[in-house]
């Protein structure tokens, strides 16, 4: 008989092995919710390697499984989700968001490094911090696609780089928001994103965005809406 605390097995096939082995990983727990906190995520499973090389800031901070900053492009939507660089590499870090074409940066973790060198960039930086394993609320989710939003208004604006601790949780939560608010369902904006950024998300982001109620807020007004 099948334990009833582990995910339904066609949701195991769509959104593949992490989230399998999220939900098993915890069976013992109390709390059939709780979660791996991102900053550990890279030490304690192991992922399928990833297609990119290890960048010089993973090799700094010891996080050899971390993967390149990543572009995810969803029409005219366009992300980056990067991890949080050491002091010791923020330079290089700032020429990887310039190669995107990064013109905004969202932290959503606290902050390892100063601002100040991204910003003399010329990369807008936005500081929204929130708990890791979990959502943002309502009012970061509110200004995040304001912020979005805006771009798109811009026809020649830039990316919008998000980075998190590991670049495997909170950045990711935030790109499927806006792609659910663009029009994707959660399960298929999970599957697309970690087509590209494998291994993210963990169980408590996975059902955050199950109960997520997308109101199309990137799908109205004109030229700002996804296309």
């Amino acid at each position: 008989m099948q334990d009833p605390r582990a995910p339904p097995p066609a949701l195991v096939h769509r959104l593949g092995f992490p989230f399998q082995s999220y939900c098993l990983r915890f069976h013992h727990c109390l709390d059939p919710l709780a979660f791996l906190p991102e900053e550990d995520l890279y030490r304690t499973h192991s992922f399928p390697s990833f297609p990119s090389a290890v960048s010089a800031s993973s090799l700094a901070t010891g996080a050899m499984n971390l993967p390149e900053p990543t572009e995810v492009n969803y029409r005219n939507l366009r992300f980056l989700i990067a991890h949080s660089p050491p002091s010791a590499t923020l330079g290089q870090f700032v020429e990887e968001l310039q190669r995107h074409g990064v013109t905004t940066l969202v932290r959503v973790c606290k902050a390892t490094y100063d601002a100040a060198p991204v910003a003399r960039a010329g990369i807008h930086v936005v500081h929204w911090p929130f708990e890791d394993g979990a959502g943002p609320s309502p009012q970061i989710v509110d200004d995040w696609l304001k912020l979005v939003r805006a771009q798109l208004r811009e026809e020649a604006a830039g990316r919008i780089a998000v980075q998190c601790t590991s670049g495997l949780g909170r950045a990711p939560v935030l790109v499927a928001l806006a792609c659910m608010e663009g029009g994707m369902k959660w399960e298929d904006a999970v599957a697309f994103i970690r087509r590209e950024r494998r291994g993210a998300f963990n169980c408590r982001q996975l059902l955050y965005l199950q109960k997520y109620q997308p109101k199309m807020r990137l799908r109205r007004g004109g030229q700002c809406c996804v296309q």
